[in-house]
């Protein structure tokens, strides 16, 4: 699951307090577009709102990473969904 927020660094300190180890950051340096988190097993992504419209906008499916497919729209509450699918020769 993805969650997108203004503030990647805020929400990802949240889910850290509730136990969460964060596992990827882009960019490594500096503040965060997209970082995952990992507890128990259960992975959860969280990216930037404006990071996801500039890079990926209203498109269609793009490779991300170089192992990753995905699908970017907005739902009818202009909340933006990603789907995301790992690539077979990734």
């Amino acid at each position: 699951m993805i969650l997108f927020s203004a503030d990647v660094e805020r929400a990802c300190a949240f889910y850290r307090r509730l136990g969460f180890r964060e596992t990827f950051r882009v960019p490594r340096d500096g503040p965060p577009i997209h970082a995952d988190l990992v507890l128990d097993g259960y992975k959860i992504g969280v990216a930037s709102i404006a990071s996801s419209r500039e890079h990926h906008g209203l498109v269609e499916p793009q490779v991300w990473l170089y192992h990753l497919l995905i699908a970017s729209v907005e739902d009818p509450d202009d909340h933006p969904v990603q789907l995301v699918q790992e690539l077979a020769d990734g």
